[in-house]
């Protein structure tokens, strides 16, 4: 049936417009309509994402407290099915915007996905068609379940590619910190071998100033030695000129 390859359609789906725009056109196809909404939520709030046939949509239209008959089909999470008698009196405010839109049915059901509401799509009948029934409930439900897997699956896979985006840009920034570290500890062991290196040159200046002090002390001995042997030679002579 309709929702069995409505769920084949989405297994193959890769962005969440083809999900919404698949949905709303499906739905309004099976139902025999041309008029209907297709909101999701983002950050607790309803945002309308598809719209057919209208210029205003009764069931999404939000109150002074911000609440919505829309709202109310994702927090309950059960489907809500609307029908105005034309013949009848005008007794809500729901009713008369639906006959100012020439529209006398409407009918919302929730995207459920493992228990979380994470949309809610609606379609609309004029007195041509009429009102809608229980056996078009079940079957927008199926739709509604199946795009709700496909978002769910979307919006993982949107997650996990993230986590892997993420990942990615933390390895490289790690990558950039230890090749920096790594290049200031070439750099520091570049200086450590350069003084190293002038330590060694200056060791070996000193030891060479060392050998000059020992030759200049050595070469000074010799001179005041030489002097002492001339005076103790003439003062032998001397000493055998007077004997």
């Amino acid at each position: 049936g309709a929702v069995h390859e409505f769920g084949k359609l989405m297994s193959g789906v890769s962005e969440v417009a083809e999900v919404t725009a698949g949905l709303m056109e499906t739905l309004l196809s099976e139902l025999g309509v041309g008029y209907g909404t297709l909101l999701l939520e983002r950050d607790g709030v309803l945002a309308e994402v598809e719209r057919r046939g209208l210029s205003a949509d009764p069931l999404g239209r939000r109150e002074a407290d911000g609440s919505s008959a829309a709202g109310a089909v994702l927090a309950t999470r059960e489907p809500m099915l609307v029908h105005v008698d034309e013949t009848g009196p005008v007794t809500s405010r729901l009713a008369e915007e639906l006959l100012g839109l020439g529209l006398v049915a409407g009918l919302a059901v929730p995207l459920v996905s493992q228990g979380r509401a994470v949309g809610v799509v609606v379609a609309y009948a004029d007195a041509s068609r009429g009102a809608f029934g229980e056996d078009d409930r079940d079957m927008a439900l199926g739709l509604a379940a199946n795009a709700a897997v496909a978002l769910a699956n979307l919006r993982s896979l949107g997650a996990l590619e993230e986590a892997n985006r993420t990942l990615e840009s933390t390895v490289r920034s790690r990558t950039r910190e230890l090749e920096l570290a790594l290049a200031q500890r070439t750099v520091l062991t570049d200086q450590l071998e350069e003084r190293r290196l002038a330590l060694e040159a200056a060791n070996d200046n000193l030891r060479g100033l060392e050998g000059l002090k020992g030759e200049l002390l050595t070469h000074i001995a010799r001179s005041f030695d030489e002097p002492v042997a001339s005076i103790q030679t003439a003062a032998r002579i001397l000493a055998r000129d007077e004997s």
